[in-house]
This record gives C-alpha cells, sequence and structure tokens, in this order.
C-alpha cells in the first residue's frame, strides 16, 4: 500500500490478507528445547525462561534431562505475576538401554518418573513392543526402536506432545542413533512431531535431517535452540518455532504443535507448509523486530524479579534463582 500527499509518494507499507481459518490464531513464538543447571545446563530455570522472552519469545518450554519438575518451578515462579510470558511443562527422556532423545511437550505427568520408579514395567513394554519391530534390526537397535514406541506411547498418556529430537546428531561413533532405527521410528510413526532444526553444535546434522524430511510425508516440525544456559554466548536465539494458535496457554500451543500448524526456523530460513512459511516471513519483516523490543524490557523485569527475591516465602526461588547468577549478570542490568 502506497501513501501519497498530492503526487509526492511519502510511505509504503505491506499488508498481509489471511485466510478465514486463520482469522482467530496469533503467531507465537518460542523455543521448545532448554536445558537448566537442574540437569546439564549452567544457569536457573527462572533465568532461562526470562533469557528466551529478552530474545523476543512467547514461550518456552524447559526440558532438563531426566527431569520434569524444572519447567513446573519456572511456570510457578512467575505465575503470581501475571506476567505475559508462557512457560510451558516439558522434559528430556532418556529412558534405559535406548540413545534416542525425545521430548514430551506439555505433559501432565513426568515420564521418566515413570520408568525410574518402575523400570521393570517398563522393560516389559518394550518387550512386547519388540515383537512388532522388524528383526533384521540388530538387537540394541531393536530395542531402542520399541523403547520409543513405548515411551510415545507413555507421553501421549500423560497428554503431552511427543517430539524426536536431532536425529541426525553426529558424535564420535556416527549418529547418536542409527540410521535404521530412525527410519523404523518414520515408517511406523507414533511420534507427534520432528525436531528439524536444532542447535548451533548440530548444523552438520540439521542440513541431512532437513534432506531427510524432504524425503518422507510432511509432518509437524519445530526448531529449537537446545541451549545449556543464557548468559554470555550461551543462548542460542537462532533456532526458534512459530506457533499459529488460539491463545497463549500450554494446551493451546501443544495442540496446535501437534496438527502442524508451525513454521521452523531462524532469521533467515523457514521450514513447514508454503503458506504458513509465507506468512512467517511477513512476520520477520513487520511485525517480529518491535515485538522483540517489547519482549525484551518484559525480559528484563523478570530477570530482576529472579534475581532480588527475598523472604520466608520465597526461600525455594532463592536457592533455585541465585546459586548461577554469572558474572555476566551486571551487563544485562546496566542497559535497562
Amino acid at each position: 500500500m502506497r501513501l501519497f500527499a498530492n503526487d509526492t509518494q511519502i510511505e509504503v507499507y505491506e499488508i498481509y490478507a489471511l485466510e478465514e481459518d486463520l482469522f482467530a490464531l496469533t503467531p507465537f513464538k518460542g523455543d521448545n528445547h532448554m536445558h537448566t543447571w537442574m540437569s546439564d545446563g549452567s544457569d536457573s530455570p527462572m533465568y532461562m525462561a526470562a533469557a528466551a522472552c529478552r530474545h523476543g519469545y512467547d514461550y518456552c518450554v524447559i526440558t532438563d534431562h531426566r527431569k520434569y519438575q524444572p519447567s513446573l518451578i519456572a511456570r510457578d515462579f512467575y505465575a503470581e505475576t501475571g506476567v505475559d510470558f508462557l512457560v510451558v511443562p516439558g522434559e528430556e527422556i532418556h529412558s534405559p538401554d535406548n540413545p534416542v532423545h525425545i521430548i514430551s511437550i506439555g505433559g501432565r505427568s513426568s515420564v521418566n518418573e515413570w520408568f525410574e520408579k518402575d523400570e521393570p514395567a517398563y522393560r516389559a513394554a518394550v518387550e512386547k513392543e519388540m515383537e512388532d519391530v522388524d528383526a533384521s534390526l540388530g538387537a540394541a537397535d531393536r530395542y531402542a526402536a520399541a523403547a520409543c514406541q513405548v515411551i510415545f506411547d507413555k507421553i501421549r498418556e500423560a497428554e503431552g506432545a511427543s517430539v524426536l529430537c536431532h536425529p541426525h546428531w553426529i558424535i564420535a561413533n556416527g549418529f547418536n542413533e542409527t540410521e535404521d532405527i530412525t527410519d523404523f521410528l518414520f515408517d511406523n510413526k507414533r511420534f507427534d512431531v520432528l525436531e528439524l532444526i536444532a542447535g548451533g553444535a548440530y548444523e552438520e546434522g540439521t542440513q541431512m535431517q532437513i534432506s531427510y524430511y524432504h524425503d518422507r510425508p510432511t509432518m509437524p516440525v519445530v526448531g529449537s535452540s537446545d541451549s545449556h544456559g543464557c548468559f554470555g554466548t550461551k543462548l542460542e536465539p537462532g533456532n526458534f518455532t512459530i506457533v499459529f494458535a488460539e491463545k497463549l496457554d500450554a494446551d493451546s500451543i501443544k495442540q496446535a504443535i501437534q496438527k502442524g500448524l508451525t513454521v521452523a526456523g531462524n532469521q533467515n530460513k523457514l521450514y513447514g507448509s508454503f503458506r504458513l512459511v509465507k506468512y512467517a516471513y511477513f512476520l520477520l519483516k513487520n511485525f517480529y523486530p518491535q515485538h522483540k523490543q517489547q519482549r525484551d524490557q518484559l525480559g528484563k523485569a523478570m530477570l530482576r524479579y529472579a534475581s532480588a527475591r527475598t523472604g520466608a516465602d520465597s526461600d525455594l526461588a532463592q536457592k533455585l534463582a541465585a546459586p548461577r547468577p554469572s558474572t555476566l549478570f551486571d551487563s544485562f542490568r546496566a542497559d535497562d
């Protein structure tokens, strides 16, 4: 749209016409894979959530290794403030004798806790599941493939969305999980979402993953940072997900992800269905720069709140927010 004063063009605006089914959906930007010092990260759940907000995100999923509780701690810590930022419950699941990394988004209970408390039940479920796994796979791969299917089903029981994480992550001996396992999981799909792109440490594997995805039927995808800290250069803001959901709450975000109403990407490259990618590029140019400025101010307030809580009613908050203040924290406060 071009605006003229007499014959002089004084402004050009870009506008976007939405189809009817997108009218009621809001684009929410977020990170679906983050770790805190409660597993192998370096900063508290509260700091990670605040840093995600500062990067322009509307929500994050705290997904500590083998732990569900940190996501609840961060969610509950900010709940009393009414802050316009959502922490979605989550966890990264590592079941026994299974190298595959799996995330639960929005589950109402912990899957890690299930097999930690009752490993015999887990192993019995895996043994039964192995009856339906291709016998041509090696023994270890058969067990891992069956374990994944059991975990995907258990996440569904907990009303969570299951995410297959970075299946082409390259480690010293090759891929973290063998291609036979990945092929089986895609051919016998029971997970909800593919983590199509992850943190910068996975760039080579991510590019292969994208090529692999192009050869398979489309499915819901997300992009994540897999960050293990938030100070200095530790938080990787490059990869994110835009979720087109009805409202900013855990159930709406989870359900929109499961429906494939997502775009995974970074500032330059986006992946997903064509019409959502087209819309997302418009948003990156015309909406998110201003949105990030607003979220940055909110995130600063969240950081101050997390670092300044005192009193008998906030002993737990102090214990969790204070142990990893980082020498760089002053740099966050200096530009307030």
